[in-house]
């Protein structure tokens, strides 16, 4: 072989693997390095690490609400703030469910603090008439414990009927011990939580903010999963309210807030903590920087609006849609089904977006 034609096959071969090697290789993604780090830091000190304090701000003052109520558990106005403290709390909890990965998964929630009850098993455990306290209930099922259950206590199968709640807690010394007892086990597990995530702590805040590449096991990537199930898991409590319609059978064990009939307002509140992922922060802040910050970097567009505001955009559409239904989620889907199936529509939307324009435009590699 001459040098001459050794020289042309060599050409040759690069010419056609050159054009190969190009197709198969992942997109250069626009978002720098710097880029990325400044959403993490923005995400972890202004939206996570608050949100959590936040959260064992709310049980605390949830365990002040049921301390002054089982003092007093024949006043009516006492039981009525301890109501609202436990809906303002569960909005908290759902606020931060999104964060939930890293040193506390999502099963650590569900298992210690909101897993679906089971009320049966509930009464069963009070008509035993033993002592309750914080070891007894630290042993019992997930079902039996957390916020539902603390929701099912104080509201009741009768909620309306102040005078059954307020015997039921005089008659029965023990149920005033587990409603303390859960509290209190609630409580441990939320300043675990904290303790985890933050600077005071074991620090994983920094592990989040350090973790800053493009894999798919990197902080953007595991935001963007959890936001992604989010807006699935929103979509499947919308469809089990729609199951009462259809003749599937009342599951109150399946339905959020059964008994206090607030499922919009923690609906709301779980969609709404997705927000924070886009916005960088939970409140106003120029400062703050999140997913939108980074698909502007992008460039990234809807057609010809930015990507970033048809995703607000539809936040608020599901939003407006929320606040249509009336008086609840269980009750509407007999009522007024359309406008159910309607909001179902919007979310769709929602994860059509999230899981193919927002998906393609952070650069997530597999």
């Amino acid at each position: 072989m001459t040098i001459k034609y050794a020289i042309k096959l060599i050409l040759l071969t690069a010419l056609l693997v050159v054009p190969f090697a190009c197709k198969n290789r992942d997109p250069v993604s626009p978002l720098k390095l710097s880029d990325r780090q400044i959403v993490l830091n923005s995400l972890g000190n202004s939206a996570i690490t608050p949100g959590l304090v936040d959260l064992q701000t709310s049980f605390n003052a949830l365990r002040g609400h049921v301390k002054t109520f089982t003092e007093d558990s024949t006043n009516v106005a006492k039981l009525l703030l301890l109501r609202d403290q436990w809906l303002s709390t569960a909005i908290q909890l759902k606020t931060v469910s999104v964060f939930a990965f890293g040193p506390v998964d999502q099963r650590f929630f569900k298992d210690n603090i909101a897993s679906p009850i089971n009320s049966q098993a509930i009464d069963e455990l009070l008509a035993r008439n033993i002592s309750i306290d914080s070891t007894v209930v630290m042993n019992l099922p997930a079902d039996s414990k957390g916020i539902g259950a603390v929701e099912y206590l104080i509201f009741g199968e009768n909620p309306t009927n102040y005078t059954q709640t307020i015997e039921s807690f005089t008659q029965q010394a023990q149920k005033t011990a587990y409603l303390r007892s859960l509290c209190d086990d609630m409580q441990k597990y939320v300043n675990l939580v904290l303790l985890k995530w933050s600077r005071a702590g074991e620090g994983y805040v920094d592990t989040f903010i350090g973790n800053d590449g493009d894999g798919p096991n990197s902080s953007i990537a595991l935001l963007y999963s959890a936001i992604s199930s989010q807006v699935s898991l929103v979509r499947k409590r919308i469809e089990i309210a729609l199951a009462l319609k259809r003749g599937d059978g009342f599951r109150p064990d399946l339905i959020e807030a059964p008994y206090s009939s607030k499922s919009l307002e923690l609906l709301k509140a779980e969609i709404g903590a997705i927000q924070p992922v886009f916005t960088g922060r939970p409140i106003t802040s120029s400062d703050s920087r999140g997913f939108n910050w980074l698909l502007g970097q992008a460039n990234a567009k809807k057609g010809d609006e930015l990507l970033s505001q048809t995703v607000m955009r539809q936040f608020d559409v599901i939003s407006t849609k929320i606040d249509q239904i009336t008086p609840s989620l269980e009750e509407a889907v007999f009522s007024n089904p359309s406008i159910v199936t309607s909001l179902i529509t919007e979310i769709d939307e929602l994860k059509s977006l999230i899981e193919s324009d927002v998906r393609n435009n952070l650069y997530l590699h597999e």
